[in-house]
């Protein structure tokens, strides 16, 4: 992996996939080369176990499907409480086919007991986000929403949903990209009379 300029460059070392490119796995010995005077700070970040890992709202995930294959993850937002849509996107490379796209909402009361089974990963049980708008070009982009209801959760404050892209297919492997994002029905109304600073009216 070559430096290039910017504040940040990372590298994904998920087993899995070394496993599946025949690369070692266990302890990974990094080696700085400096052409001219630097500064760095590795940092680790503990992601992705068993396939699973956590959406940002609006951050964009890569992931790779192998044939067979799946890839989970985690959504909530503090903003859950209230009603609105959660909006999913997915873009994959046009001619490949499409993954099958499934979610279900986790209620527990912590998000790291949240995760789907075997059978779960794959459709059972779950809701597969149909009837995706498509629009094709190089690359195929899907949309689709999801209505929240904060009354569906057993505790609206502690709302989770849990993801997962299936490939069924037997020979092929799949890249894709996905984003889940959050939209409100209604933000709220502002008293036009009052000043408002620092403060987040919620309706």
């Amino acid at each position: 992996m070559r430096g290039a300029h910017g504040p940040s460059k990372s590298m994904i070392l998920k087993i899995a996939d070394r496993q599946r490119a025949g690369y070692s796995t266990g302890t990974y010995n990094l080696c700085f080369y400096a052409y001219s005077p630097f500064s760095a700070l590795i940092t680790t970040v503990e992601k992705e176990f068993n396939d699973l890992y956590d959406f940002v709202d609006g951050e964009i995930m890569t992931q790779s499907l192998p044939p067979k294959g799946y890839s989970q993850g985690r959504y909530t937002n503090s903003e859950l409480r209230q009603r609105g849509k959660l909006k999913v996107h997915l873009d994959i490379q046009s001619g490949e086919g499409l993954p099958k796209v499934y979610y279900k909402m986790c209620n527990t009361q912590a998000l790291m007991d949240c995760s789907l089974d075997e059978g779960e990963v794959h459709g059972e049980g779950m809701t597969e986000l149909k009837d995706m708008d498509e629009d094709t070009g190089l690359v195929s982009h899907l949309s689709a929403e999801i209505e929240h209801i904060p009354e569906n959760c057993d505790n609206s404050a502690l709302c989770y949903y849990m993801f997962s892209v299936s490939n069924k297919a037997r020979d092929k492997t799949y890249i894709y990209s996905m984003r889940v994002e959050l939209e409100f029905y209604d933000p709220g109304n502002v008293d036009l009379e009052k000043t408002y600073q620092n403060v987040v009216q919620h309706g």
